[in-house]
């Protein structure tokens, strides 16, 4: 059934806006906006097989969500199919839109209790002009708080992506599952920080990255770290944290269950201790 409700159906530059079948890839849908010279911000390790239909029907936070937000913030309009087989339509195209309830939020994040979604309009934005990204190590959950605190006062809503792996899982990732050098040494470290920052321009945003990056070792907040020189570099970057789609295989760590816990941030590490 997913196969006869896939593809990109139309996309708007000057509204910025994408309308797609459920069934279409998340991977698609990324190519097609990129195509376009457009961006389509959701993004996560499983966006080659997962369909954007899963993706809202489950509310997909994925990597950039401290930038971009949560899935029900990149819809604009959604129509889906009611368990009676009524066609419920609300393919609404326009960012300013007020008039009356916002029917669609009710699916979003429903897993399809309420209804089938089968095509959605998906908000689109500039390509980034630039993007800069960083592997940091740290000792100490403090710290790893405290580098968060530093990317967001320095760089502000450039920051698109913060990401901390403990040492335990980094060790899976590199040690566990195959692939190129790890692109840092944690050594005595407790956590692997990855930050990720979307830019306008690089010779401006990019050395506000520098910089940034300078005055965290100048203060002790990292112990070492590292940054992309290229495309290829972010890349491998995210492929360190998207290795835990492939821990989930019980060849390379065992028996065990995989699923997701939201916290707060400021209890993240007492949970990881427990």
């Amino acid at each position: 059934m997913q196969e006869r409700i896939t593809g990109v159906e139309e996309i708007d530059p000057n509204g910025m806006t994408m309308t797609v079948c459920a069934g279409t890839p998340l991977e698609a849908i990324q190519q097609a906006a990129d195509e376009a010279g457009l961006f389509f911000s959701l993004d996560l390790g499983a966006r080659g097989s997962c369909a954007i239909g899963g993706n809202l029907s489950t509310n997909a936070s994925g990597n950039r969500v401290i930038r971009y937000g949560m899935a029900r913030d990149l819809v604009l309009g959604l129509e889906a199919v009611l368990p009676d087989g009524t066609v419920v339509s609300m393919l609404n195209r326009m960012l300013k839109n007020n008039a009356c309830y916002d029917l669609k939020q009710l699916f979003l994040g429903s897993e399809g209790t309420l209804g089938v979604i089968t095509r959605a309009v998906l908000r689109l934005r500039p390509k980034p002009g630039c993007i800069a990204a960083a592997m940091e190590t740290v000792t100490g959950y403090d710290r790893a708080r405290e580098l968060l605190r530093t990317a967001r006062r320095s760089l502000g809503p450039l920051l698109s992506s913060f990401e901390v792996m403990w040492a335990d899982y980094w060790y899976q990732a590199t040690e566990r599952v195959p692939g190129d050098r790890p692109p840092v040494a944690i050594g005595d470290s407790s956590h692997v920080v990855l930050v990720e920052m979307h830019g306008l321009d690089e010779a401006i945003d990019g050395a506000r990255f520098s910089a940034w990056r300078e005055r965290l070792f100048e203060a002790g907040i990292v112990d070492d770290g590292t940054v992309a020189q290229s495309l290829g570099d972010v890349r491998a970057f995210w492929g360190t944290r998207d290795a835990a789609a492939e821990l989930a295989n019980p060849a390379v760590i065992g028996p065990h269950l995989s699923y997701d816990i939201g916290l707060p941030v400021a209890r993240m590490d007492e949970f990881a201790a427990a």
